[in-house]
């Protein structure tokens, strides 16, 4: 898999938004979340080395 497809996957439950009853039915946008993610995997050994 990507990290793209990663990020997808993993930032719901990682970075989930502040409070899901205000939610509604409503998909919440978590593009910045799942692009902060996606940096996080692709310089990982950057970043935590």
């Amino acid at each position: 898999m990507t990290a793209q497809n990663l990020s997808t996957v993993f930032a719901p439950s990682i970075m989930p938004p502040p409070d899901f009853s205000k939610i509604g039915d409503n998909i919440p946008n978590l593009c910045n979340e799942i692009a902060a993610l996606q940096l996080l995997i692709t310089y990982n050994k950057l970043i935590f080395n």
